[in-house]
């Protein structure tokens, strides 16, 4: 078990969550010191305002200049997600999580891609959960809660028909 990168993956996934609460709920304006979405802003802007200052027309740079707002949230939003995915996957590493996957050694890697096959449901089926704590966690960490109980836990099996009774 690795304490250390149990923690980094709490604190990795506290943070990006806090973030995105502040940033989409709160209606107020928050001040720290770092936040995500400021460092995110504060590195993406300048580039992009640099960019479109090569646009002669006026017009045509003003609208280059309106596609930031809705590309950058869409960017955002899939920096928040990176980070979950590899948080969990610190977490995963640091538990010792035992998992399958044929004669595949277990590395970060490969629980990094399991990370992120989990968060957006997708559950190939090539890595699986062996342990019985680790069963009980792939659900309740990942952001994929409501899904990975529906369709896992609480959808019947298979409907068989009726066996034939011999006369």
């Amino acid at each position: 078990m690795h304490v250390f990168a149990i923690v980094a993956g709490i604190v990795v996934m506290l943070a990006v969550l806090l973030d995105a609460f502040e940033t989409v709920v709160l209606p107020r304006r928050v001040r720290r010191q770092f936040r995500i979405t400021s460092w995110f802003y504060r590195n993406t802007w300048v580039p992009w305002a640099k960019l479109t200052s090569h646009i002669k027309s006026q017009t045509r740079r003003e609208t280059a200049l309106g596609y930031f707002g809705p590309l950058s949230m869409i960017a955002l939003l899939g920096l928040w997600a990176c980070g979950l995915i590899f948080g969990f996957a610190l977490l995963q590493y640091g538990g010792g999580e035992h998992l399958f996957t044929g004669n595949l050694p277990i590395n970060f890697r490969l629980l990094l891609y399991h990370s992120g096959e989990t968060f957006f449901t997708l559950g190939y089926g090539d890595i699986t959960p062996v342990s019985e704590s680790s069963d009980i966690c792939q659900p309740f960490i990942q952001p994929s809660l409501a899904a990975k109980l529906k369709f896992r836990y609480w959808t019947p099996g298979p409907v068989r028909p009726p066996a034939r009774q011999s006369s």
